[in-house]
Parts: C-alpha cells; structure tokens; sequence
C-alpha cells in the first residue's frame, strides 16, 4: 500500500529550454504536455520561444535581462515578473498574437505602427537614418496594431513587460483617437493649441474649387512627382 496522491509531496519539475532540437509542430506538442502536469503540480520554464507559454494555463512570466550598455544604465541582470492571474490581463493577453508575445518576451525597444505599408516602409527608414549603425538596431521591433484606436490596449500590454513603447501614428490621429496615444497633460494641452490655430486657418483660407484643383492636377511638375 503506497501512499495516497493526496499524501504525496508535491512535485515540481524544473525544464531549461525545451524547445532546444525541436520542430515547432513538437515545441506546441511537449507544452500541451507540460499544461497537463501543470494541472496538478508546479513546472518552471526557462525559455526562447514563445510557444512555451499560454495566457489560459500560465500563471507569471519571469522576464530577465540585461539592459543596453548603451542607455548608460548599470550592467546588472534585471528581473520583470508579469503577473497574469488577473482577467483582465489574460484578456490582454489572448488578444495579441504570436510575433507580439515574442516581442514582448525577447525586445528591448518596441515601435506600434498602425497597419502592413508602416510594417514595410518604415524599418527600411530606420536602417537609411542609422547607415553604419544598422546592425546595432537588432533589438528594436515594429509591432503593428491594426488601427489607432489599438494603440492603448498594446501600449499596456507592453507595458506588463517593462516595455515603453513607442507610437508612431498618421497625422489624423491628431484629430481621432489621440486619447488612445496615452498623452501628457502637456501632450493635450499643444494638440488642443494646434487645434485652435488649424481653425483660425479655416476662416481665412478660401477653399479651391474642383476647377481649381483640376488645373493644379494636371501640372506638369506635380504630375511628375504625383
């Protein structure tokens, strides 16, 4: 007679990288299976890949570090804990897809841009602007959100991983969804002054006619650069 499964110790079994030599396909297979004897039991992760992680099933992520020596800070090891046990942030959780989960776990400096031209277009600017520096940038990652009004629900789940996130929006956002930018006090207080000006331009501006923006259209030189 051994003992019972209420009289056993608890077990807690200790896993470095699991992912190491597997397909992704087996990654997804030997998680399912950890989910399963986490059930009942304790399990620790050490972890490179996204796959090994779930907001329906894992309790706290442990992000650890080293932040660039760069920056100026002290070259130490830091430890962020994300508490995920809360509904509203599994909710968070579950609403970002695979390459944002790995952007938050393994980037030091993450830009939200709103759809795929940004995705395309602006790290290809990034690279011309830093020229031999290039190379130095690995560590910064284009998130798209998908829409203005996106941007304060990723900035807070960015933020759970000691993220500041950077925003990067079309002009229109000045006029909608600039509350979803997370601005300052002093952020409100310039849009609400550029405001201002853009109507005192409206009065005194006479707005061209379609015969007026026919001719302008068909320049030669704006035909060119159209």
């Amino acid at each position: 007679g051994g003992a019972s499964a209420e009289e056993r110790p608890p077990y807690v079994l200790l896993f470095e990288e699991p992912e190491l030599y597997l397909h992704p396909s087996a990654q997804s297979q030997l998680f399912r299976a950890l989910e399963v004897f986490g059930s009942s039991q304790s399990v620790v992760v050490t972890t490179h890949s996204p796959l090994f992680f779930d907001p329906a099933s894992t309790k706290t992520f442990v992000k650890v570090y080293k932040p660039n020596a760069e920056s100026g800070a002290t070259p130490a090891t830091l430890v962020h804990v994300v508490d995920v046990t809360d509904v509203a942030a599994r909710d968070q959780l579950q609403l970002i897809v695979h390459e944002n989960n790995n952007a938050a776990l393994f980037s030091e400096r993450v830009v939200l841009i709103e759809g795929d031209s940004d995705y395309v277009v602006l790290p290809h600017l990034l690279c011309i602007v830093a020229g031999e520096r290039a190379d130095q940038l690995n560590d910064v990652t284009f998130v798209r959100v998908g829409g203005k009004g996106s941007f304060l629900r990723y900035r807070e789940f960015f933020s759970r991983f000691g993220i500041d996130a950077v925003v990067v929006a079309d002009l229109d956002a000045v006029i909608e969804s600039f509350d979803k930018l997370s601005p300052s006090a002093e952020d409100m207080a310039r849009r609400e002054h550029l405001l201002q000006c853009l109507d005192g331009l409206e009065d005194e501006i006479e707005p061209p006619n379609g015969e007026r923006l026919r001719a302008l259209l068909n320049r030669g030189p704006l035909r060119q650069r159209w």
